[in-house]
């Protein structure tokens, strides 16, 4: 069974799109002028063989006949409402007047009727001619005839015996048997007939003969044999004989049956029951997976064949449960688990960056109008466990340092680090590469593959405005000393490029809070704000009124819970500040009116962290939003009241006061707020020329976070994946968009709402050879990072 295709109609336009696509093919317009523009555009005179509804369900134009303008949105994938094409971007000539006359007098022509949707069958269909008007429908018309003259229907049409009983029923020449049409009153047409009833309309076949039972002694004549009655042998031989002959006749007659139904179940399938499925209101998952229990049911396992959608799928499937799969596939038609891996391995997806995958990044880019090509870059380490393994495909030990196109090391690998670029004004997401690194990345190393990425980035098109990260201690030593190198406290140069440093926002609320439970925070001219004040209000609620909805896990976090930036948050909120002044309200100062300090922090960090994170979406309604949770633009809090002035001036007076020693010191986090204002402002100056609005939501960790998530639960029941198992979950994230849902169980931030810019399936269409890491025997990388290496362990 052939794959049907919608190909464009355009006339020397090859452009096709196939089921399971996602390339979008624009179907002709209803009847009418804008359908009559369209086929005039196309110069494919064969689209004037059908008739209009025709046209409108089975012929397209695919995208690149449009202007850009007559899009929806910058992706192309779907048309606005009374969209054109546009002539210049037809190699072909017009159709002319003449022939666009079969489209504006649809009575004068005979059209095909041909309602098959393949491409196959475009310019097949029968040759288009006139019907002189009020010729009989038994008399083709004579192509002498020129002129719209009614003929006379006298001639005698000769009686044809069809079934030998009885004549072909004639029509007569009485002008009173014709009635006018009321949609063409000057075209006269007979009265429908009431043909007789045949057996061959209601499926009946036509028997061939009546099968005569032979008896033995013309058996026996048949086969050269003489017959003696007396003989017993030979009466036996010719009984057995005359048996298999009736058995010959019967099983003759089942194949036939059976070859007749299996035709029509074929026609079935083919015309029918896909049509009805694609008509079908359900998701493009479930009609991937109808379509290839359907295709696939009756095929032998080696003779089934899967398109790449329907691979992708189930791949995603089998990463989040083996177990699952191996069920399912005792029910269901489904690729088998030999296959899906041939996939994984087309890609060869190496440490490093890999420029294959730039390359598909850059076709995007290039669709991309200038400011939204600003992005941001994204770089964090995740961990993992150190493991050698041999891999028989490459003949490598694995499991060492990698660092891509600068080499590998002899130590253990037992991190990856991953850089991922996202837009700065448009969601979208894409990682670029990656590292095996041992223990964490040296800070001379890092700056490095910072500079080399950045560079990479630049010159597939992207503007890349900073740089983003969490406040690990290499990644504090590597920002320090590119902006060491440049001579600049903020900003840093990588070629050409002009970049600022943000510290991942919602890390810098954590680390806050974690140091608020070991230290106590001298604020405002000399208030002090103590964790144990939280304690005593979390008591006296859980006891008597409970208002907030605090847990033990926010008050003592412990293990796990001090990674979690949603406790924070909800602990350091203005809803608990509302709540302690509440209560010292109500008991007019008498009780906890010592907590006061803590909830006057809580007003501010909750204000600076809304002004510094900014609004989930721009959907949010402006009633259920918080006056300082809202972008930068020039009317908002951050440029119109000075917000960003008043942070600074309260942020530079807080100090910590450690509990055990009582030593007054500024951690890091504090630096790295105050750092990050100033970043804002300065970025914020470098974009408000082209944009009006700067989406505070990303400038953050959260993408690469969710991507990280993504792969855990790819990784299954494993808490911490190895090197083999990062990559081959990563293979999975990159290729298949199914995988894209993450669950809510286990994540630390919120969901970024963004979308991958391209996903790799586009390389294993293209069948484009991946760059390869350098060979084994090159273990050492450049005698400067070696040396970095061993000193910093």
């Amino acid at each position: 069974m052939g794959v049907k295709k919608k190909r464009c109609a355009a006339l020397g336009c090859t452009s096709f799109k196939v089921p399971g696509d996602d390339k979008l093919m624009c179907p002709f317009p209803q009847p009418g002028a804008r359908q009559r523009k369209w086929i005039l555009l196309s110069g494919n005179e064969n689209l004037l063989k059908l008739n209009a509804r025709q046209i409108h369900l089975n012929r397209y134009l695919c995208p690149k006949h449009f202007h850009p303008s007559q899009f929806t949105n910058k992706f192309h994938i779907k048309l606005r409402l009374n969209a054109e094409p546009s002539e210049s971007l037809f190699a072909n000539p017009l159709l002319s007047d003449k022939v666009m006359q079969k489209y504006d007098h649809p009575d004068v022509f005979v059209f095909s009727g041909n309602d098959d949707d393949s491409d196959d069958n475009v310019g097949c269909s029968a040759d288009i001619f006139p019907i002189h008007l009020g010729s009989s429908p038994l008399t083709p018309p004579s192509s002498d005839d020129t002129q719209d003259t009614t003929m006379d229907s006298t001639e005698n049409v000769p009686d044809q015996d069809h079934t030998g009983k009885r004549p072909l029923e004639t029509y007569d020449d009485d002008d009173s048997d014709f009635e006018p049409d009321p949609k063409h009153p000057h075209m006269n047409f007979p009265q429908p007939t009431s043909p007789r009833r045949s057996l061959i309309s209601t499926g009946a076949r036509e028997r061939e003969g009546t099968q005569r039972r032979i008896g033995l002694k013309d058996l026996a004549q048949m086969s050269g044999v003489s017959y003696n009655t007396e003989d017993q042998n030979v009466h036996k031989v010719l009984k057995t004989a005359q048996q298999y002959r009736l058995l010959a006749t019967e099983f003759r007659r089942k194949l036939s049956v059976a070859q007749r139904l299996n035709k029509e179940l074929s026609r079935t399938l083919n015309d029918k029951t896909i049509n009805i499925l694609n008509e079908l209101v359900i998701s493009t998952v479930s009609r991937t997976i109808l379509e290839g229990e359907m295709k696939n049911f009756k095929v032998k396992p080696h003779g089934r064949r899967w398109s790449l959608q329907d691979k992708l799928f189930w791949l995603s499937v089998m990463k989040r449960g083996l177990r699952a799969f191996r069920f399912l596939s005792k029910y269901m038609t489904i690729p088998s688990e030999a296959s899906l891996k041939k996939l994984l391995n087309k890609v060869n997806l190496q440490p490093g960056i890999s420029q294959p995958f730039l390359a598909l990044l850059q076709k995007k880019v290039e669709s991309l109008k200038a400011r939204d090509r600003q992005c941001v870059l994204l770089f964090d380490e995740v961990f993992l466990r150190g493991r050698l393994f041999y891999s028989i495909r490459q003949n490598l030990v694995n499991g060492f340092e990698n660092l891509g196109q600068r080499g590998r090391t002899n130590y253990v690998a037992d991190h990856a680090l991953v850089f991922m670029v996202q837009g700065l004004h448009v969601k979208w997401t894409q990682p670029v590469a990656y590292y095996f690194v041992s223990k964490t990345c040296p800070s001379a190393l890092l700056k490095l593959l910072i500079e080399d990425v950045v560079k990479a980035l630049t010159e597939i098109g992207l503007t890349v405005k900073a740089t983003v990260s969490d406040q690990g201690p290499t990644n504090r030593t590597a920002i320090a000393e590119l902006r060491q190198k440049n001579g600049d406290g903020i900003m840093y140069s990588v070629g050409k490029q002009r970049l600022v440093h943000i510290w991942d926002m919602p890390h810098i609320l954590k680390n806050i809070r974690n140091n608020l439970i070991t230290s106590d925070l001298e604020f405002n001219n000399g208030k002090v704000a103590k964790w144990h004040q939280l304690i005593e209000f979390y008591v006296y609620d859980q006891s008597r009124i409970k208002l907030s909805s605090l847990t033990m896990r926010h008050v003592n976090p412990k293990g796990r819970d001090k990674m979690r930036v949603s406790y924070a948050a909800q602990v350091l909120s203005s809803s608990v500040s509302k709540f302690i002044k509440a209560i010292v309200s109500i008991s007019e100062g008498k009780k906890f009116s010592h907590c006061l300090p803590f909830a006057e922090l809580c007003d501010d960090i909750d204000t600076f962290f809304d002004l510094c994170n900014g609004p989930k979406t721009n959907e949010d309604s402006k009633e259920n939003q918080k006056k300082f949770r809202v972008n930068v633009s020039a009317n908002s809090p951050h440029i119109k009241e000075e917000m960003w002035k008043t942070m600074l001036s309260k942020l530079q007076t807080w100090t910590f006061i450690r509990k055990k020693d009582g030593v007054r010191h500024i951690p890091p986090c504090v630096r790295g707020w105050i750092e990050n204002i100033k970043s804002f402002r300065v970025l914020w100056c470098s974009v408000k020329d082209n944009v009006k609005v700067l989406k505070m939501r990303n400038i953050n960790q959260d993408a690469l976070e969710n991507f990280f998530c993504l792969i855990r639960q790819c990784g299954g029941s494993s808490s911490d994946l190895t090197l083999a198992q990062f990559t081959a979950a990563m293979k999975t994230c990159l290729i298949s968009r199914f995988s894209r849902h993450v669950s809510a169980d286990g994540k630390n931030c919120q969901d970024d709402e963004s979308h991958m810019a391209s996903d790799l399936s586009e390389y294993l269409l293209t069948n484009e050879e991946s760059t390869a890491a350098p060979p084994a025997s090159r273990t050492i990388i450049a005698q400067e990072i070696k040396t970095t290496q061993q000193g910093d362990r």
